[in-house]
């Protein structure tokens, strides 16, 4: 319950006061006009002065009252204010996150979503972001798949194949990877520990921006440089051992009690992909 609604004799007094009127007191607080007197009432037994005058123009506080009245209007202001940042850390939506995710999709979903406002939460590391979710600072993730505790909640949004991504003008045929996202990928890791020439780069980001000035192929998920290849700025390059990494997924994630809670927002996700060409 919000914590003015704990104040309901000062709410009563302070609308009797600038209504001048029970009646129409109680129907703006909808409750009874015999409710209204009782809680004026009490306050006077309470604090053993008289708070209203009644007359025939109306009720008007006595000089008790008035001086009630300017510390009852403070005090409903704090609870308000009280309640307003409470309601607000209820819309307040914190997601953790990498940063090209954060980049090449969810900056577009926080532009969309209007119910919640949403802070993101960038890490390198999907278990320190684990961590944060399962202490509750964090509300939901929104990670590549990997081993999860048992203890959460995922949610498929997407699955998206890799591919090898060049400038259309480009001549180096030398491959730009970030390795961190590469582990477990078998024969393209297996390659690149025995190749030297290729470029070893530390974000995604990295890796556009030096394969969109030609000097080789950057490794991506296909997501990841889509909107480079509706540009023209890149196009896919043939690779046997890049046509052979296993697909990426992109899940949801949330702590098993917050599920319910946060299921919507998964939902309203998983429609964004969706609008964007990205499946399951």
């Amino acid at each position: 319950m919000p914590l003015k609604d704990h104040l309901g004799k000062l709410l009563a007094f302070e609308a009797v006061c600038r209504l001048k009127s029970f009646s129409q007191a109680a129907l703006e607080l909808h409750v009874s006009q015999p409710a209204v007197s009782k809680a004026i009432s009490v306050l006077e037994t309470a604090l053993g002065v008289e708070l209203i005058n009644r007359t025939r123009k109306g009720v008007f506080p006595t000089v008790q009252g008035s001086k009630l009245l300017r510390s009852s209007n403070d005090i409903l202001a704090i609870a308000k204010a009280f309640d307003d940042q409470s309601e607000d850390s209820k819309r307040l939506l914190r997601i953790g996150t990498k940063e090209p995710i954060a980049a090449h999709l969810l900056s577009e979903f926080i532009g969309i979503e209007s119910d919640r406002t949403i802070e993101l939460i960038v890490e390198r590391s999907n278990a320190h972001l684990l961590r944060l979710l399962l202490r509750g600072e964090l509300h939901l993730l929104v990670i590549p798949e990997s081993k999860f505790p048992q203890n959460v909640r995922r949610s498929t949004l997407f699955s998206s194949r890799w591919g090898a991504y060049a400038s259309p003008t480009a001549t180096s045929r030398r491959l730009i990877v970030f390795p961190e996202t590469l582990a477990g990928k078998g024969k393209l890791q297996d390659y690149l520990a025995i190749e030297k020439e290729a470029f070893k780069v530390q974000s995604f980001e990295t890796a556009l921006v030096m394969a969109a000035k030609g000097m080789g192929m950057a490794v991506l998920p296909a997501w990841v440089a889509r909107d480079h290849l509706r540009a023209g700025t890149l196009i896919e390059s043939k690779s046997k051992e890049v046509s052979q990494v296993p697909q990426t997924r992109v899940c949801a994630v949330t702590s098993v009690h917050r599920e319910n809670s946060i299921s919507a927002t998964v939902r309203k996700l998983r429609q964004h992909c969706s609008n964007l060409g990205l499946h399951p």
